[in-house]
């Protein structure tokens, strides 16, 4: 990999020709008029389990058109003709539901004894626990027209107001003075000078973001309201007395491994701060602001090219395991990462499945840190976890947001900690470390209070609407509780910025963060333990049975671990925490 990389990825091998795709155009056609003339009515088993099937190949192709529109929304911020696809394809997931709610009325009514056979058949076997689920979910829901009207109402509903924030994000720039040049900042802008390494230029920025959102809070405020109240009223008539029973069950986690889980994070948030007060100090901050916590450490891990990274990455996933190295090398051979930081780029990370073609999609925005290498190695993870996954049925293929974040924070883990024990001093080290720290304690602590400020604003949400400035105490209320009042300032309008507040297909798209990097500390100490070579073949076991198990039957058929016990989360939490004591050694 000595050649230049590119930073720009290829769609072309998914559909040719981006948002003006003939290709694209068709597919979309196609499914229109395949999910308009399909039923589901018959319960005789043999029309029953084509039915599925079918369900399943449209689902996978559905799939592929709506992850491929996303990429382009996220490519080019704001472009009117990717907005109308994006409409397309939302109404054909709206046609898709449908179809699934009369299927789970179907299958509710067969007797368990034609239910059996109907699994035991080769083709539906491997795909029991999705249609378990499907079967199950009839009795906690509405009747079966209620649920389809439900569906209806819902895309100029629900969905319409997550489509609003998206357009207001979009839409949204904030004037700053840098350097003295007046500058207008896009949202994915705004995160990357939030974590700049000059505290003048955070601050800066954090004052301007306040200004413009205190002006913009009002139309904010308005889209989490009705979509949180759309939610809490569909969940009120579903007789649901907790707003966490429609994401746990998307998750497939309990209310007693959270609980455990989150129990652990409450007991030692004390273990974890001080890693936050003494950066502070060697920053020669007299006061904390919570974007101090990505700011750089040290300028030792300010420089690291694009390329130096991807090939860092890929050394360090070979030392693990081939078959990952090999996945990254064509991720970076066939130009499979949108990795250039532009002005019309949307904000943050992710990584998308095409599983037809057996391919993945990264994109994320490079600004040449250490800490940026590990954001590149986590989303690599998640197309790693894909990889695995390729060959299996659409159905099996389809894991929770928890078991995601797995992959993606073991992959981190790799990184970065082999990164560590290679580090040719201590101060490299340290400044590696605080990089490790920076991740972690966002993911714990900063998803603690995301986690923290969404159980307080729905409680809050029952009684009528809650105000923007009383929705800003709530988001600084949890983070100072979090953070054990750690910081000075706070991030009040955290609750705008922040996408995953406002997403109706994941709703508290928090916890599966925070479960994600605690359940890869717990495989990482394993990998530790037992050799990275032996180790290697049982991950890959376990990442394919992740769209096959629940979280609790993946680790206890795994990892030999129960997940509702605080002992796990523990022995995980103590893993941070000596990290952190390790950095207070190493700059005392």
């Amino acid at each position: 990999m000595l050649v230049e990389l590119s930073q720009n990825w290829n769609l072309d091998d998914i559909f040719t020709g981006g948002k003006d795709s003939d290709e694209l155009a068709l597919e979309i056609k196609s499914l229109h008029h395949l999910l308009s003339e399909m039923t589901v009515v018959s319960q005789d088993l043999t029309q029953l389990k084509a039915l599925i099937l079918t369900l399943q190949d449209l689902g996978s192709r559905l799939a592929e058109c709506e992850m491929f529109v996303f990429c382009l929304a996220c490519e080019r911020r704001g472009d009117t003709h990717v907005q109308a696809l994006q409409v397309q394809v939302a109404e054909l997931r709206a046609k898709q539901n449908a179809l699934l709610i009369r299927l789970e009325q179907v299958l509710a009514v067969l007797p368990q004894s034609e239910w059996d056979e109907l699994l035991n058949t080769e083709e539906l076997s491997s795909i029991r626990l999705y249609l378990d689920e499907r079967r199950e979910r009839v009795l906690v829901r509405l009747s079966g027209e209620q649920e389809l009207l439900v569906n209806e109402l819902a895309a100029d509903g629900y969905h319409a107001w997550a489509s609003l924030y998206r357009k207001l994000q979009d839409q949204l720039r904030v004037p700053v003075e840098l350097d003295g040049e007046r500058q207008e900042l896009t949202a994915g802008q705004i995160w990357g000078m939030l974590s700049h390494r000059d505290r003048h230029v955070r601050a800066h920025v954090l004052d301007a973001l306040e200004v413009k959102l205190k002006a913009e809070e009002e139309l904010f405020a308005a889209a989490l309201n009705h979509l949180a109240g759309f939610r809490l009223a569909l969940y009120s008539r579903r007789g649901w007395d907790s707003v966490l029973e429609e994401p746990l069950f998307n998750n497939r986690l309990s209310q007693a491994t959270l609980d455990a889980m989150f129990g652990v994070v409450e007991q030692n948030r004390k273990r974890l701060t001080p890693f936050l007060k003494r950066k502070g100090e060697l920053l020669g901050l007299e006061d904390l602001i919570m974007p101090d916590s990505g700011a750089p450490f040290s300028e030792t891990t300010s420089d690291m090219p694009f390329n130096r990274a991807a090939v860092l990455i890929v050394e360090q996933f070979r030392a693990f395991s081939p078959q990952m190295a090999e996945f990254a090398e064509t991720c970076f051979r066939n130009g499979w990462v949108d990795a250039e930081e532009r002005p019309d780029k949307g904000a943050g990370g992710f990584c998308v499945p095409f599983f037809r073609r057996e391919q993945s999609r990264v994109f994320m925005n490079y600004r040449g840190r250490a800490s940026d290498m590990l954001v590149l190695a986590h989303e690599l993870g998640h197309g790693y976890h894909n990889h695995v996954l390729n060959g299996l049925p659409y159905f099996a293929q389809e894991y929770p947001m928890s078991l995601a974040e797995t992959a993606s924070t073991f992959a981190e883990l790799i990184v970065m900690d082999s990164a560590i024990e290679g580090a040719e001093s201590l101060e490299i080290q340290a400044a590696l470390l605080a990089d490790k720290l920076g991740r972690g304690i966002l993911l714990v602590l900063g998803v603690y209070g995301a986690y923290q400020f969404e159980r307080a604003f729905y409680e809050e949400r029952k009684n009528g609407i809650v105000q923007a400035a009383r929705l800003s105490e709530l988001m600084a209320e949890s983070q100072r509780h979090a953070h054990d009042g750690v910081y000075d300032r706070y991030h009040p309008y955290q609750w705008i910025l922040q996408p995953h507040f406002y997403m109706t297909d994941n709703p508290f798209y928090n916890f599966p963060y925070t479960f994600g990097y605690l359940f890869s500390m717990g495989l990482y100490a394993q990998a530790k333990r037992v050799g990275a070579g032996e180790f290697a073949k049982k991950y890959q076991q376990l990442l394919g049975d992740t769209g096959r198990m629940t979280a609790e039957q993946l680790a206890q058929t795994h990892l030999g671990v129960d997940l509702t016990k605080v002992e796990f989360w523990q022995g995980a939490v103590d893993l941070l925490a000596a990290d952190v004591e390790q950095f207070l050694h190493l700059t005392n």
